[in-house]
């Protein structure tokens, strides 16, 4: 994965354009500290911040999703039902809402899994070791507060990775529906354009893709 910026950020050139990314920095959001420490020293200028990467760009991501919808629309006219925006869009998704539930049901895990360390610590704590895990005694008690914290960074990780995944995914489907729509605009014919105003049109740009993603 890289970064492609406008221009150096610092003088030493270690932000220099297409610097690629270490992964430790792409795990913990590293990218992005050197545009906050320079945003700490100076007003950030509009040479500063990074070019959109080459897949986040418009075209691009219309065309991917054209296909899925060109495919779509011919699967429906051959079973004879109307097209399905939600399927193409499942289709263009599906491998980021599949990693995305992976995140978030591990996630939900950790969460669920440290009140019952703690009622063990407590058990412990007030004597009823008996009444606790088989293994756990007041001389390995500190094993169960390793586990906590352990289970407290990958629930925040996960969550945090689950996020960020699916809002820049979301804004990249948002983006090829609005493309798509413009593109489709353009080749209306006279009847169509007759009725589809250019006020519905931009309201399906500005409200209609936004509430879809």
């Amino acid at each position: 994965m890289k970064l492609f910026r406008v221009a150096e950020l610092m003088a030493n050139g270690a932000l220099s354009t297409g610097n690629p990314l270490k992964w430790i920095d792409y795990l913990r959001f590293g990218w992005f500290d050197p545009l906050m420490k320079l945003g700490a020293l100076t007003t950030l200028q509009k040479e500063d911040i990074w070019y959109t990467e080459p897949r986040d760009l418009p075209e691009n991501i219309v065309a991917e999703l054209e296909p899925l919808w060109n495919r779509e629309v011919e699967r429906a006219r051959r079973a004879g039902v109307a097209p399905s925006l939600f399927r193409a869009a499942a289709n263009y998704m599906a491998w980021h809402w599949l990693t995305g539930s992976f995140l978030r049901c591990t996630a939900d895990m950790m969460d669920f899994v440290r009140p019952i360390i703690m009622q063990q610590i407590l058990l412990v704590m007030e004597g009823n070791a008996d009444q606790a895990w088989g293994w756990v005694t007041q001389d390995n008690v500190w094993m169960l507060g390793v586990l906590m914290f352990c289970s407290a960074m990958t629930w925040t990780f996960n969550n945090v990775h689950f996020n960020y995944r699916m809002l820049v995914k979301s804004f990249r489907l948002r983006a090829g529906m609005i493309g798509l729509l413009y593109k489709k605009s353009l080749t209306l014919s006279p009847g169509a354009k007759a009725m589809y105003t250019s006020g519905k049109i931009t309201n399906l740009m500005a409200n209609d893709a936004d509430k879809m993603t």
